[in-house]
């Protein structure tokens, strides 16, 4: 094999690797955005159930009177929790959630369960190996 060979299939190999790096923290960001929008409506929620709270309180010693307040407040969480249960059905769509993670062959890092290069070494996962949950003992 030539010097020039061997440099295109060293490039070729390093074009791969920075697809699949690229690919890995395009998912890495989308899913920390999902799980940000997530806290968020969380938060949301609970700060909706807080002030229904907050005037049923003042509702029942006879401090406040402003009608439809009750009903808005109710109606904004139910909002929210039908966007929290599509969120969370958004993440259950794209699989990764529910399945355990994959432990590399060559170095035993913990990956995500559709990783095909491990994070940690950037080394090939072979899926066949990979089930076992124990790296391979090889000499690389």
């Amino acid at each position: 094999m030539s010097k020039n060979e061997s440099w295109e299939l060293l490039l070729g190999k390093a074009k791969e690797i920075g697809k699949a790096v690229g690919d890995a923290a395009c998912d890495v960001v989308d899913t920390s955005k999902q799980k940000l929008e997530e806290v968020r409506l969380r938060h949301d929620l609970e700060d909706a159930y807080e002030n229904l709270g907050r005037l049923y309180y003042k509702l029942l010693k006879g401090e406040t009177n402003e009608p439809g307040k009750t009903e808005q407040l109710m109606a904004e969480i139910d909002c929210l929790s039908d966007q929290l249960r599509q969120n969370k059905e958004r993440n259950k769509k794209k699989g990764t959630d529910n399945e355990p993670p994959k432990c590399c062959p060559h170095c035993g890092g913990l990956n995500r369960a559709d990783a095909s290069y491990c994070s940690f070494c950037g080394k090939e996962i072979r899926s066949a190996r990979s089930d076992t949950g124990m790296p391979e003992d090889t000499a690389e």
